[in-house]
């Protein structure tokens, strides 16, 4: 009110659209575009597109005992204000879904940037499509919510994230049975590739030589690295990088688990390594916990066992652990007397 940006009503305390140069920089919307905020007040504001700030009390309704009275905040300056508390007078990013774009967003912009006299107020806006059922808005009124809850119950916790960064946040995301199966088809498929890697990386010589071959397979791995991280700096575009990243996987199963070389399945590694960064579905696997310290144990423990039995020469109870364990996902291979495993 000091600066020449609000002004008082009887109602309450408004924000003077028209004295805010920048108002409408988000949005696109200004003058008649940005036409009738909060019609129960029309006759209190100087414009309809003003908007309130602080409302003075009414009957019924919860209020506070502050030095410009008794009253409550509007619902744009209750943001502003927990944003600067916590954040400063300026920071990074705001998000929010499309439908806050106009007028929430718009309006703390406004506040904001006149309140602090910084701009801008906020670096990068992250605004989010909407969720759908079935070509419908996900929302309350239409009783089709479906608790995040139960969602990760159902899909899983790491399925479930998988499933929602592969769509660009900007785009809306249908949930449909079908394309969650897939997803979560994809995600053990990219689980199961990396941690072959681990293991066969586990039981290399690091030795770096590369004929003419392995080194086109290498750029080729460098290459799918490269794409990923460009789709990513391109607004976070998760939709193809989740597309490159399979691509990948799949490249990875054909050209060079079976070259079984150190310095292709290292690079391999490093690729999981930065995707996993980013989307944080495989710390399970690539940073490392007990219990998969203890299932490497463990299988090493059958396979010590399975190789005494080939020497008792007992091959009927040797090649019975190899098929159950290849019915567990574990292929095991054997060189000679020597054994070596991965996961399918």
């Amino acid at each position: 009110m000091k600066k020449g940006y609000a002004y008082e009503g009887k109602q309450g305390i408004y924000f003077e659209v028209d004295k805010f140069e920048d108002y409408g920089k988000l949005s696109g919307r200004r003058g008649k575009e940005a036409w009738r905020q909060e019609e129960e007040v029309l006759e209190d504001k100087k414009k309809p597109y003003d908007f309130a700030l602080w409302k003075f009390k009414k009957p019924d309704e919860p209020y506070w005992k502050t030095e410009i009275g008794e009253g409550r905040p509007g619902w744009h300056i209750e943001c502003s204000t927990m944003s600067s508390k916590y954040l400063g007078e300026q920071f990074d990013i705001h998000s929010g879904g499309q439908d806050l774009i106009f007028p929430h967003h718009e309006n703390e912009i406004a506040q904001s940037e006149a309140r602090f006299g910084k701009k801008p107020w906020v670096k990068y806006w992250f605004h989010i499509g909407y969720v759908m059922i079935k070509g419908e808005k996900m929302s309350k009124s239409l009783g089709n919510i479906i608790p995040a809850k139960d969602f990760i119950k159902k899909v899983g916790p790491m399925e479930a994230r998988f499933y929602l960064i592969s769509t660009h946040y900007r785009d809306p995301l249908d949930i449909k049975e079908e394309s969650i199966e897939q997803y979560k088809e994809n995600y053990r498929y990219v689980f199961s590739t990396i941690k072959t890697i681990k293991t066969i990386l586990d039981s290399l010589d690091r030795t770096c030589y590369l004929n003419d071959k392995e080194i086109e397979i290498w750029k080729n791995m460098l290459n799918f690295h490269k794409e990923f991280i460009n789709a990513i700096l391109n607004d976070l575009d998760t939709t193809k990088a989740t597309s490159i990243l399979l691509e990948a996987t799949k490249f990875i199963n054909k050209e060079i688990v079976p070259k079984e070389n150190f310095t292709l399945i290292y690079s391999a590694y490093e690729f999981y390594n930065t995707v996993n960064r980013i989307y944080a579905c495989w710390d399970n696997i690539l940073i490392g916990e007990k219990e998969e310290k203890l299932v490497d144990e463990l299988i090493k423990l059958i396979v010590d066992i399975r190789k005494e039995l080939r020497l008792e020469k007992r091959y009927d109870l040797a090649d019975k652990i190899r098929e159950r364990l290849r019915e567990m996902g574990i292929d095991l291979l054997d060189k000679g007397l020597e054994t070596g495993w991965r996961f399918i």
